[in-house]
């Protein structure tokens, strides 16, 4: 039976015949699967009718599919973008999708997070150490803190008082011996005596006897090595801090009757006499140099004896007992004070 073939209008077979898209180049050496060939449906209008034979249409016959063009060197358009199979030939590839940066989005998003928690942060320190928070107690028990040893505290160290500071003994000139005795014999003043004022006081003794003087005269002490009052030295060392303001005149040793015994038989020859009790004394002056005036004395006993030495006395009736003379240590000891002494 041989087949029959019906004529179809050229239109028609035009519109019959798929047209079979170009395949884009790919930049990867496999080549692409192409689908398969689309079978042609018949238009509308080419149906029979009812009762009519169906139209058999010869087929047509497909160009060969080109073979893939070999892969190109460059690289410009990554894998995976160019024409989808089965899309309609139109001005040329599909519009290839641009990737969006998104880098900077996210940054921005993160900066505005961090921003936000700071914010928080001191927001809520600020509420908790504020004067209006208010303690609520916790509901778990906290354990007591042991207490640990008291230190020790430290003595404060007591600041010691500030001595007074001494002046520095500035050498002045002497007034000659004559002048000092007359002072003290005579009531005369000293031409370079300074006036008695201030805390200290330079002085200079006169006595009977001083140094290598007759002991019938007054004298100053000029025995380089010993010095019978010890404070005498500073004046003959010249180291009083000034001039000199006092003059220390120590009298003549004098006999003071104390009491008597009574009558008393000496054994050694029976003669009977009265037995006196006597001690020595001192008169020390304090004169002021620069006016020749006394300004204050301090008379000084020696010890004073008893009775019981009656057995000792000699030489004719009556007898008298004497005491020790006057402590020259304790003369010097009220010489000492007078030259630091408050003026009077």
């Amino acid at each position: 039976m041989v087949p029959v073939v019906q004529a179809v209008p050229a239109g028609l077979v035009e519109q019959a015949i798929p047209v079979v898209p170009s395949i884009p180049e790919q930049p990867s050496a496999q080549p692409e699967v192409l689908p398969p060939p689309v079978v042609p449906i018949p238009p509308p209008w080419a149906t029979t009718a009812p009762g009519e034979a169906t139209p058999t249409l010869a087929p047509a016959e497909l160009p060969p599919p080109p073979l893939p063009p070999a892969p190109a060197a460059d690289y410009g358009q990554p894998q995976g973008f160019g024409s989808v199979p089965g899309h309609p030939a139109g001005d040329g590839s599909a519009q290839t999708p641009t990737g969006r940066n998104t880098k900077p989005v996210f940054v921005g998003l993160g900066v505005i997070g961090l921003v936000v928690v700071i914010i928080a942060g001191v927001m809520l320190l600020s509420s908790a150490g504020g004067p209006h928070t208010t303690s609520v107690p916790s509901a778990i028990a906290l354990a007591t803190p042991t207490a640990g040893p008291t230190p020790t505290p430290t003595p404060t160290p007591t600041v010691a008082p500030t001595p007074t500071p001494v002046p520095t003994p500035t050498p002045v000139q002497l007034p000659p011996d004559d002048e000092i005795i007359s002072a003290c014999a005579n009531g005369t003043p000293i031409p370079e005596a300074a006036d008695y004022a201030g805390v200290v006081h330079p002085l200079v003794v006169v006595g009977l006897g001083l140094g290598s003087a007759l002991s019938s005269a007054l004298s100053v002490d000029d025995n380089s090595y010993f010095y019978k009052y010890d404070i005498d030295a500073k004046w003959h060392n010249n180291s009083w801090p000034g001039p000199l303001q006092l003059v220390i005149c120590v009298g003549e040793v004098q006999q003071v009757r104390v009491a008597s015994c009574g009558s008393y038989t000496r054994d050694s020859d029976g003669a009977v006499g009265d037995v006196t009790l006597n001690k020595w004394i001192i008169v020390v002056r304090v004169v002021v140099a620069s006016t020749g005036k006394t300004l204050q004395s301090q008379t000084f006993s020696g010890s004073i004896p008893t009775c019981d030495l009656a057995y000792a006395v000699s030489g004719d009736p009556p007898w008298d007992i004497y005491g020790s003379f006057p402590d020259t240590s304790t003369i010097n000891t009220y010489l000492t004070s007078v030259s630091t002494q408050a003026v009077k």
